[in-house]
């Protein structure tokens, strides 16, 4: 194992509605040798013939490589799904990708998905990473805790949850700073993640999914302000983090659960191109 965080700054948080986010600087160059966000021209369909609720397939049609994120919704199809872990897709390259739903309630429609590049709460991307049998279970369990506070939904859909607080107002005041290429999310006055991207234009392509996603956990406790000191020391603990390195397609696949922090990651030759860190003890990502 080895390090793989670059040094990290950490500028003053902003809060709005139980919401506080952290800007985030890298000490390392920017990477742009893929796209992110909405506009990447890859194709999701559901497997052909017979569709698999924890599988659909994807297609780069772009000339270039195409990051896909770890929690980014697939809507549509014959249920609203989210990737269980980040991809990095070669020009024209078809991969069959490890899915879970969001949307319990509905199995039936098309065979094509949209992608709006929306993104599900920190606290259901810490239940994509149970391997176990009981993961789906746990998404499922995570996703209905909003429909106690916001009410239901005809499907238990994740997406319309993210639909109702994206008309919250306060949440346009917010924005990324320049240069900055990462975020931590503060809720009930404790860091629950941070996020790095490969540049400041890929942060800003996600920045509004992003906070409408942590949004959505905000609303679940009190809603306190997180401290900068929290917030920096989560961030030394993240540097200090060691981590495997696996061969992933066109790069490699960075793994680390160690007591109270869970890294996810990709990285090409030897940039880190995006890594998501949550904080395991947070309240929201200890049990249902």
């Amino acid at each position: 194992m080895a390090r793989v965080f670059p040094p990290l700054h950490v500028g003053q948080g902003t809060h709005v509605r139980g919401l506080t986010l952290f800007p985030v600087w890298v000490d390392a160059p920017p990477w742009r040798g893929g796209s992110i966000g909405a506009q990447t021209g890859v194709a999701v369909a559901e497997r052909e013939g017979s569709p698999v609720v924890g599988e659909l397939v994807v297609t780069n049609d772009r000339p270039g490589q195409v990051l896909l994120l770890e929690g980014e919704m697939l809507e549509g199809g014959w249920q609203n799904r989210t990737l269980v872990q980040s991809v990095l897709l070669r020009p024209g390259e078809r991969r069959v990708v490890e899915v879970c739903c969001v949307e319990q309630g509905r199995w039936g429609g098309s065979t094509e998905h949209r992608r709006a590049a929306r993104r599900v709460a920190p606290s259901v991307v810490g239940s994509l990473r149970d391997a176990g049998r009981a993961r789906q279970g746990q998404v499922w369990d995570r996703v209905r805790r909003y429909e106690s506070v916001l009410g239901s939904t005809a499907t238990t859909s994740h997406g319309e949850h993210l639909d109702r607080v994206a008309s919250d107002a306060h949440l346009a005041t917010l924005h990324p700073l320049d240069g900055q290429r990462g975020v931590i999310v503060g809720v009930m006055g404790l860091p629950v993640s941070l996020e790095l991207f490969p540049s400041a234009e890929a942060l800003a392509a996600q920045w509004r999914a992003l906070v409408e996603a942590a949004a959505l956990d905000a609303r679940l406790g009190p809603p306190i302000r997180t401290t900068a000191s929290s917030a920096r020391r989560f961030a030394e603990r993240i540097e200090r983090t060691s981590a495997d390195r696996t061969p992933d397609g066109a790069g490699f696949r960075v793994c680390s659960d160690r007591p109270g922090i869970s890294v996810r990651g990709l990285g090409v030759d030897d940039v880190l191109v995006h890594a998501n860190a949550l904080n395991s003890t947070h309240p929201l990502l200890v049990g249902a």
